[in-house]
């Protein structure tokens, strides 16, 4: 009927809700506060308050919400007060609810984690490869990757890369050595110097056996390379040393081992590993072996 009671604001605690009701009455509407106590208690705290209703009887609840959406006022503070409708409260919280930013996911997570290892990992190498792992698990996930986490993950990227990269060289040297097979390379071109010049000597073991290798370096660059053993090679070519390695290049082969097959007119390396007078360490991607001057 029409003198029952309608909510026409829902407002955030007391004070406003008898603010309203008593501009209300200066208008000639009475006007009743429905959860009034609710809002001096701990429900505020504990998410149960819903606010405080202003309520008025059915014939005058049009005129008071219109009164009460129409005119802001101030309160006793001189601050600027507006009350809303529920409809207007629930639009509002639907709104709010819109603008919130959703939660990361697990690829934009990885992301920033990938771009943190990556900046540590300047100082501290190991963590490039956890960053490079985390970037491989964001680059073939389809999860979601917009905004800061997007930038991050390129970030990351430019810095990983190059580590990545340096650290897979850095072991294939370590694992390989410096033995290498170049037909660029002139050799005549290179200092020959006399202090390696003569026959050198040396056994190398491996898989099939004692291999016995024999070095003459002339001091004209020119090279004359011995193996016995096993698979006999006797060879003709050149010789030259910088940079901490012996070059040679084997151009004619009178006997040649398997494993040679295909160096012919190519040059190869070791590193001089140590040097002295009698004897001379060389290492290469097969392993190092010692030569003594004979």
């Amino acid at each position: 009927m029409s003198d029952d009671l309608v909510t026409i604001a829902v407002l955030p605690d007391a004070a406003q809700a008898n603010l309203a009701r008593n501009r209300l009455a200066e208008i000639g509407i009475a006007a009743f506060l429905q959860g009034e106590e609710a809002s001096t208690s701990a429900a505020p705290f504990t998410g149960a308050f819903e606010g405080v209703k202003v309520q008025v009887a059915g014939k005058d609840a049009a005129d008071a919400r219109a009164f009460l959406e129409r005119k802001p006022w101030q309160d006793a503070s001189g601050e600027e007060t507006a009350f809303a409708a529920p409809e207007t409260i629930e639009a509002l919280h639907r709104a709010a609810l819109e603008d919130e930013e959703p939660p990361l996911s697990e690829r934009e997570q990885d992301a920033l984690r990938a771009f943190m290892a990556a900046v540590w990992g300047m100082i501290l190498w190991p963590l490039q490869i956890w960053a490079f792992l985390l970037l491989g698990s964001v680059l073939f996930s389809s999860e979601r990757l917009e905004g800061l986490p997007r930038r991050r993950a390129k970030w990351a990227a430019c810095i990983n890369l190059p580590f990545i990269a340096l650290g897979i060289f850095f072991v294939v040297t370590l694992f390989t050595g410096p033995f290498f097979s170049r037909t660029d390379i002139d050799l005549r071109d290179l200092p020959h110097p006399e202090v390696l010049a003569g026959s050198w000597e040396g056994e190398v073991a491996d898989e099939h056996g004692k291999t016995i290798i024999r070095l003459e370096l002339r001091k004209d660059g020119k090279l004359r390379w011995t193996e016995s053993g096993g698979e006999e090679t006797i060879a003709g070519g050149l010789w030259a040393y910088t940079d901490h390695r012996l070059y040679f290049r084997l151009d004619r082969f009178e006997k040649m081992n398997p494993i040679w097959q295909g160096w012919q007119g190519k040059v190869g390396a070791y590193e001089m590993e140590r040097f002295t007078d009698l004897e001379m360490v060389l290492r290469g991607g097969d392993g190092k072996f010692a030569l003594r001057r004979k």
